[in-house]
């Protein structure tokens, strides 16, 4: 045999080697590859959250028909009310969050992913973050477009998201068999600026209806249109219960008085623009028990009445409405809108705000042309001046003069030394008739201590108690007599 012949096997059984040891190292990196490319897939569906926590209702509604409950470490407390939460009858059982704006507490549940629906840059989502909890924020939507938006948003990060492709179908089903705009707006939006929630809830309406940001907004439809709500028909309020005087004083002119049933004391007072109007009604004190006892539909109350007051009557399920605005004129045309709304008598407040614009123009027509604005300060007997964003700011404005306790800064009341209003030099002080609980009247007491004399002789402009802490409608009366006596 030739050494070529002998060295053949030997070349070959080379080649072979070479051969399987390329295929087995090829082998190892499609190995290698494989498991990169899989690894962070089979990864990923096995962090799928299990343990979620939603701090908001939309996020509840579109989580509890995404999501199998066991994979729910919590959801918001409202989310369990059937009147806050179309999911409710799924939220039953389940673990709620009293606290959703306390992100210590929710951190120490150790979610591994929490939903919130919020403007961006909120306190409890940046510490969530800062604490390395998993969040997914998605913007309140302003329209379905928007809800669509969301809902894909909280089914991808949840891995249901075939889920919440069919649930927005289904959605956009039924908004088109109701015949709806395609650019239709959630209800908060549509309800910007406007009072009509505080009709609906108070009046039978669960509040679910008008909060609804999620895809349950089909229901909200319906459940209008079983009311015959969509038509706008409102029931109107029998039993009205008015505690604070500037409100009371807006009622008796909008509905009968067959429909109040009672109002505060202080409207019997000198300090009511209604003491006879009053006369036969039901005069009571801020008393929760007898406001229960008189089984009201609506009661009125005002943010200034004692906080453990108003928190009595939330207990007791009273329907109560709180209004907190009484800075000014424009405050008082929002209020007498708002009250019409909830009284049924939307007309009627309509046509008192324009009366008061009306009258208010008259008014002003009678300040002579070029007559210089007087330097003003209002002064309560206990040395309380009006600053800005009060109602007695606007009316020296209204009336041609200058507020020097808004021109120093002064906001709201404050308490002056007689030092700072002898250093002011007003050319007139405003003040009440009425003595306020003092001896002496205010006007009495500027001519007699002899603190004041350096103030010379400001003219002295004297408000019927009426009209210096009016905060309705009679402020146009206040308004003619502090204009007749700067301008006489």
């Amino acid at each position: 045999m030739s050494e070529s012949e002998e060295s053949e096997p030997m070349t070959t059984n080379s080649a072979l080697a070479r051969y399987w040891g390329t295929a087995l190292r090829l082998l190892l990196v499609l190995a290698v590859c494989a498991t990169a490319w899989y690894w962070p897939r089979a990864k990923k569906v096995s962090e799928v959250p299990r343990r979620i926590v939603s701090l908001s209702i939309a996020t509840d509604e579109m989580l509890l028909d995404l999501v199998a409950p066991e994979r729910i470490l919590g959801i918001s407390e409202a989310a369990a009310y059937p009147g806050m939460c179309y999911a409710a009858a799924k939220a039953q059982g389940l673990p709620v969050l009293i606290e959703t704006t306390n992100a210590g507490k929710i951190g120490a549940l150790k979610p591994d992913l929490v939903v919130m629906m919020e403007p961006a840059g909120g306190a409890v989502e940046v510490e969530l973050r800062r604490s390395g909890v998993q969040v997914l924020r998605v913007d309140p939507p302003k329209n379905v477009a928007d809800v669509r938006k969301a809902l894909t948003a909280v089914a991808v990060s949840v891995g249901e998201g075939k889920k919440g492709e069919a649930l927005i179908a289904e959605m956009d089903r039924r908004l088109r068999e109701l015949k709806l705009p395609s650019d239709f707006k959630t209800w908060p939006e549509a309800f910007e600026g406007s009072q009509r929630p505080d009709v609906m809830i108070f009046f039978g309406i669960r509040p679910r209806i008008f909060n609804c940001v999620s895809h349950h907004l089909p229901d909200t439809f319906e459940e209008l249109r079983t009311l015959h709500m969509d038509a706008g028909l409102l029931p109107k309020p029998q039993r009205i219960i008015a505690l604070s005087l500037g409100i009371a004083e807006m009622l008796v002119e909008l509905v009968p008085p067959e429909r109040i049933a009672a109002v505060h004391e202080i409207c019997t007072t000198s300090y009511s623009n209604i003491r006879e109007r009053v006369t036969g009604l039901k005069i009571l004190k801020s008393d929760t028990e007898r406001i229960v006892a008189l089984n009201p539909d609506l009661v009125l109350a005002a943010s200034y009445s004692p906080r453990e007051f108003l928190d009595q009557l939330d207990r007791a399920h009273v329907p109560a409405i709180t209004f907190t605005d009484f800075s000014g004129i424009e405050p008082i045309y929002a209020n007498l809108e708002r009250l019409g709304w909830l009284v049924g008598e939307r007309a009627k407040a309509e046509e008192l705000i324009r009366q008061m614009h009306e009258e208010i123009a008259d008014i002003r027509a009678t300040i002579p042309k070029g007559a210089p604005a007087p330097r003003v300060v209002s002064l309560a007997s206990d040395g309380v001046v009006a600053g800005s964003e009060t109602t007695f700011n606007e009316l020296a404005q209204l009336a041609g003069a200058r507020n020097l306790a808004a021109e120093q800064g002064f906001k709201g009341f404050v308490p002056v030394s007689i030092e700072q209003l002898l250093a002011w030099k007003p050319d007139a002080i405003v003040v009440s008739s009425d003595s306020e609980g003092q001896k002496l009247g205010m006007k009495q007491r500027l001519g007699e201590d002899p603190r004041y004399r350096p103030l010379g002789q400001p003219r002295i402009v004297e408000l019927e108690s009426r009209q210096y802490s009016c905060v309705s409608q009679h402020i146009v009366e206040a308004l003619r007599s502090l204009v007749r006596q700067l301008h006489p």
